[in-house]
């Protein structure tokens, strides 16, 4: 168990909370990743916080800026994220690179779905839709 932790600890600080459970890498290991917030998904990738605001925190903070919307935080782009105290250029492209893979296998899903209805059509489209004006603001 010691290893487990130790592993987990990775190459990039992680401090977040008090208890050891609360922390997202501890909690999805423990729980799965079904279980974590979208600010503690986020929290993983981005690493570590600032003096006085944990990485949970200011990821949350990026989600209230931002409508809790991920797609308004793609559209944001790099540029976006850099605004925040924290966020340097390597940190915002880290999370701009695991969200385009969520769309990725999202969209591998959309496309195997066959379409036989109109109302299958509009969610294809709008599906397809809110990721195509997509721009990552290098």
């Amino acid at each position: 168990m010691e290893d487990d932790k130790q592993n987990l600890a990775g190459t990039r600080s992680l401090k977040l909370h008090t208890n050891q459970e609360d922390r997202p890498r501890e909690k999805a290991m423990r729980l799965g990743f079904e279980a974590l917030s979208d600010a503690e998904l986020m929290a993983i990738v981005i690493g570590s916080g600032t003096p006085g605001e944990s990485v949970v925190d200011l990821c949350q903070r990026i989600l209230n800026d931002y409508d809790q919307k991920l797609n308004r935080i793609i559209k944001g782009g790099v540029k976006g994220l850099t605004k925040y105290k924290g966020i340097g250029p390597v940190k915002a492209i880290e999370l701009m690179a695991s969200l385009e893979l969520s769309h990725r296998c999202h969209m591998e899903d959309v496309e195997q779905k066959p379409i036989r209805s109109s109302a299958d059509a509009y969610h294809c489209a709008t599906e397809w839709g809110s990721w195509s004006t997509k721009k990552y603001g290098f």
